[in-house]
């Protein structure tokens, strides 16, 4: 089996995991992240077992294949919405407008105007711009969550978890991103794999540990 399968099954068990625990944390906006996590999977289930496998017209092995430029840029914007509902303070949620212009500005403007020659690196470098945004995003909320005058229940704080999980995959990913636009041959399957490893396995956990909470702290 090979590590494109693996993931792709360990993520179905953490989707799993949260549509379980979804009625649980509907007051968090939790919806969202499931949303991102059914958008995904939905599409990588049907790119990778159904066209692949069944019409025959793509074969791509790499773990990259997962990566769908814009599924997870869309994914990307639905995360960092729900890291902007749970800020209060309306500078710091306008700071996460401000790192959004940029990347939906090259969005568009890569949908309209790229060329198919230079498709691959405009790809690559929107994903390594959408996993900034999120990491931004991330850094913005916390902020908030850590000068919060009730921040003692962090450690049982869904969204807390979703950060801790984001920030080890995009960290991690960001540099492979940058090196496989640069040498496209470069195969980092194994290092991908298990920064999903690491992502979902803490998504799982962020179910199964957090409390139910109403409100930011």
């Amino acid at each position: 089996m090979s590590l494109t399968n693996v993931t792709v099954i360990i993520e179905l068990i953490c989707v799993v995991f949260w549509i379980l625990a979804f009625g649980k944390f509907q007051k968090q906006r939790a919806y969202l992240i499931l949303i991102g996590l059914l958008i995904l999977v939905g599409i990588e289930v049907y790119s990778h077992f159904i066209w692949n496998r069944t019409l025959g017209k793509v074969r791509v092995e790499s773990i990259f294949f997962l990566y769908n430029t814009v599924s997870v840029w869309l994914v990307s914007q639905i995360y960092c919405s729900f890291f902007l509902i749970q800020i209060k303070d309306r500078p710091k949620r306008n700071w996460i407008y401000y790192v959004a212009i940029p990347v939906w500005i090259y969005f568009i403007f890569g949908i309209v105007f790229k060329s198919p020659p230079h498709f691959f690196k405009w790809d690559f470098f929107l994903l390594t711009m959408c996993s900034c945004q999120i990491l931004l995003t991330i850094g913005i909320f916390l902020a908030y969550l850590l000068q919060s005058d009730n921040n003692t229940g962090i450690a049982r704080h869904l969204p807390f978890w979703v950060a801790v999980a984001f920030i080890l995959f995009y960290t991690g990913s960001i540099p492979l991103l940058i090196v496989k636009s640069i040498f496209p041959l470069v195969q980092f399957d194994p290092i991908l794999f298990g920064l999903n490893v690491m992502q979902y396995g803490v998504l799982i956990f962020a179910v199964l540990w957090s409390k139910n909470i109403s409100e930011t702290p």
